[in-house]
């Protein structure tokens, strides 16, 4: 919450995101002549997603929080004003993939996804309160109701955009061409390599969305509505 009268403000940190990624390989014998490798192969993508837990610290300065929304690369509050309350959020986008390693030759090998499977998810949302507000008081409740809602944005824009992205994906691991490399290992990082590259830009537009979203509710106007709840700050 920001407003002149009252040094506040109550804010989310900027949505970090990790992309990891597992992968289990087949090995199938060379297939009948007429036929490519690594033709034929239709693989299933699943997405899963994760709406993660909430966790509440209220043992924070002021200080503390500016320090905290600095470190995360949060825009500094105005002259004069400091961080009340601050949500934390790390989006993890884990990848398993199983893969289709076919003998071509001696020392060639061509390889195709036969399962992808994401799991996008939220780690832990971490919701800082400046300790000078008693738990259960007006001030801490404003504070915690404006960064839960940040919260429910977060998880919002991931159950909208799940789907989508599992949409998306599927489409584009439809029109992905078998690789051929010198090695089964390398077969399969080319692989991952590709679907992270397609997976990217759509975690990109989910990460977006969400951080306007938030943005929406980190207004002047509303602090000044959170700040008239309560008579003493």
């Amino acid at each position: 919450m920001e407003t002149p009268e009252a040094p506040l403000t109550a804010a989310r940190l900027p949505l970090a995101a990790a992309l990891a990624w597992a992968a289990a390989f087949s090995a199938f014998p060379l297939p009948v002549l007429g036929a490519g490798p690594c033709d034929g192969v239709r693989a299933t993508v699943v997405l899963n997603s994760d709406p993660g837990k909430v966790v509440h610290r209220a043992g924070h300065t002021r200080s503390d929080l500016k320090r905290i929304q600095e470190r995360h690369g949060g825009k500094g509050s105005k002259r004069g004003w400091y961080p009340l309350g601050l949500t934390q959020a790390e989006l993890r986008i884990d990848m398993r993939l199983g893969v289709r390693v076919v003998p071509v030759s001696a020392n060639r090998f061509c390889a195709a996804p036969v399962k992808v499977e994401v799991t996008a998810g939220f780690t832990t949302f971490v919701i800082y309160i400046d300790r000078k507000y008693r738990r259960g008081g007006c001030a801490y409740r404003a504070i915690l109701d404006h960064e839960e809602e940040h919260v429910a944005v977060y998880r919002d824009t991931l159950r909208r955009y799940a789907p989508w992205i599992e949409e998306r994906l599927a489409l584009e691991v439809r029109r992905l061409r078998p690789v051929t490399v010198g090695s089964r290992e390398r077969a399969a990082e080319r692989v991952k390599k590709l679907l992270m590259g397609k997976l990217r830009p759509l975690v990109k537009k989910m990460e977006t969305a969400a951080e306007l979203a938030n943005a929406e509710i980190d207004t002047v106007t509303s602090y000044r509505a959170i700040h008239a709840k309560c008579r003493k700050w």
